[in-house]
């Protein structure tokens, strides 16, 4: 039988570690650095860092374009600039505590965050399977015609959606 120990120790239940990781070496990014640093001496710790950076940062900015485009959408044609500061604010914030918190603390708000943002979508899609219903039986019915599927909402008239130039 095996017990699982702490986060990533696996133990038979005679007391033997069937994976032991190094000891002294934390969990995270310092094993990582840990470990490529023991194949590439040179430039493997600073690889490792580097890419975390780039990786952080590229993440922060991609959640703050869906952000802004977000409230954008929700907004419509009321821009308000207080809600765009408020946004920045709070992504501000939210990458200050991110800093100061331990890993396991960061990885546990965004398991909250992942949670939350599913349970939205779910709430969307429910509010909007009818409409999805109604196009994707459009879409089968010109596939069938064999034509090139084409949406058309002169048909269908659904507010707040633009044509689109092909």
């Amino acid at each position: 039988m095996i017990l699982f120990t702490e986060m990533y120790n696996v133990q038979a239940t005679d007391g033997s570690f069937i994976v032991n990781n190094i000891p002294g070496v934390a969990i995270g990014a310092e094993f990582t650095q840990y470990a490529v640093s023991a194949h590439f001496p040179l430039l493997g710790s600073g690889f490792v860092a580097v890419a975390l950076t780039l990786f952080a940062f590229t993440t922060i900015m991609a959640y703050y374009y869906i952000a802004e485009s977000n409230l954008s959408f929700m907004l419509r044609s009321r821009k308000s600039i207080f809600l765009l500061w408020g946004l920045r604010l709070m992504i501000l914030f939210s990458v200050f505590i991110g800093c100061l918190t331990t890993a396991k603390m960061a990885w546990d708000l965004g398991d909250i965050g992942v949670g939350l943002m599913a349970w939205l979508n779910l709430v969307a899609i429910i509010l909007l399977h009818n409409k999805v219903l109604l196009l994707f039986k459009d879409y089968e019915k010109q596939k069938k015609r064999g034509k090139d599927p084409v949406f058309d909402n002169t048909i269908y008239k659904i507010k707040n959606v633009s044509e689109w130039d092909n």
